[in-house]
């Protein structure tokens, strides 16, 4: 039996009212009381010069503290152990611009709120590139965000270096095309990721820190087969770092590519610190990936959504609820968040 549970971190908004801030409680009652689990937390927003365009809560400001706090009370008063994830979205501005290694602008859709407070899939701006003064600024903001997030109770944070976000745009040749200190050579385009995991692990320490990785994606123009080379170079520092964990996001698409076993065996040997894979995972994968030691732990995302019981359910071999509908992964209200049942073995039998 897999016991290695995880709660993946969910793309869920940082809820701006009492009433939503509740759910998220519920939620973390509902999921974390049918054993210890490690909960992944919540996302929360980065960099202070995007605006709330996806209502997710900024973490690095002062005035999310005090909700903040109360979310991660409730977190770790029901869980092992509470990461909060950190990560930069490639949204709206400010300015009207988002911001990138450099100014290309991506094939590619990004999920907003709009000005009725409907989601909707946009098409992504053109960003700017950033200068110098504005990468040391957002490697600030990383550290302040993580202190806040330890403040608040979490047990440490996860930074969030894939699915084409910031830090993934400059670990990929794709994406960074810097003539600088941050682009071209291999070890420049982990600098960012470097610096930022250093700050962070400096304010709240080493044991306290992870950092979310993606090698295998394509889409939003992210389709670099050299990337594996970076995460594996940023992989080795982390582990000559003391960096407590990497969480390797898998593709989890119909026709996704698999991961390699040749990259899981040269992961595992550069890095011997706690390792965490998620992306569509089932419970013969996840033991079978436990078992030849490529991973400690496994996330489960979507399964965790339809199945509050989900350790329950696959101790004892039973079936599986699927999410009734995908639109609700993002957001809104209870609906779809926390209405799933439990597994009712009388019930079932009956029907």
């Amino acid at each position: 039996m897999c016991s290695a549970n995880v709660i993946r971190a969910l793309t869920l908004p940082c809820w701006p009212d009492e009433d939503t801030r509740k759910e998220w409680q519920e939620y973390i009652r509902e999921y974390s009381d049918e054993a210890p689990l490690k909960a992944r937390g919540e996302r929360f927003q980065v960099l202070k010069e995007k605006r709330d365009s996806f209502r997710f809560r900024q973490i690095h400001l002062n005035d999310t503290l005090t909700q903040l706090i109360i979310l991660g009370e409730r977190i770790v008063s029901h869980s092992g152990e509470s990461h909060c994830p950190l990560c930069s979205h490639a949204s709206f501005h400010q300015d009207g611009k988002p911001v990138a290694p450099s100014a290309l602008a991506p094939d590619a859709k990004v999920w907003i709120v709009n000005d009725k407070g409907e989601g909707q899939m946009v098409d992504c701006p053109q960003p700017r590139t950033l200068s110098r003064k504005d990468i040391h600024g957002i490697i600030a903001q990383y550290r302040q965000a993580a202190l806040n997030a330890v403040q608040a109770g979490f047990d440490g944070v996860e930074v969030h270096g894939g699915n084409g976000y910031l830090i993934d745009q400059f670990l990929r040749q794709t994406s960074n095309k810097r003539t600088d200190e941050y682009g071209g050579t291999l070890a420049n385009r982990i600098r960012f990721a470097q610096e930022v995991l250093n700050a962070i692990a400096e304010a709240i320490g080493h044991e306290r820190t992870g950092i979310r990785l993606s090698p295998f994606i394509t889409q939003r123009g992210m389709n670099d087969p050299q990337v594996t080379e970076a995460i594996l170079a940023l992989a080795a520092w982390c582990e000559q770092r003391g960096i407590a964990f990497i969480h390797l996001a898998e593709a989890d698409w119909d026709d996704a590519p698999q991961v390699p076993d040749h990259f899981r065996k040269s992961l595992r040997e550069v890095f011997t610190g706690t390792l965490i894979v998620a992306g569509n995972y089932d419970l013969d994968k996840a033991e079978k990936i436990l078992a030849a030691g490529y991973a400690d732990l496994i996330a489960f995302g979507r399964p965790f959504i339809a199945n509050p019981d989900l350790p329950h359910r696959l101790e004892h071999h039973l079936p599986l609820a699927r999410v009734r509908d995908p639109a609700t992964l993002f957001g809104g209200t209870a609906t779809g968040y926390t209405d799933y049942p439990i597994y009712n073995l009388q019930e079932n039998d009956l029907q």
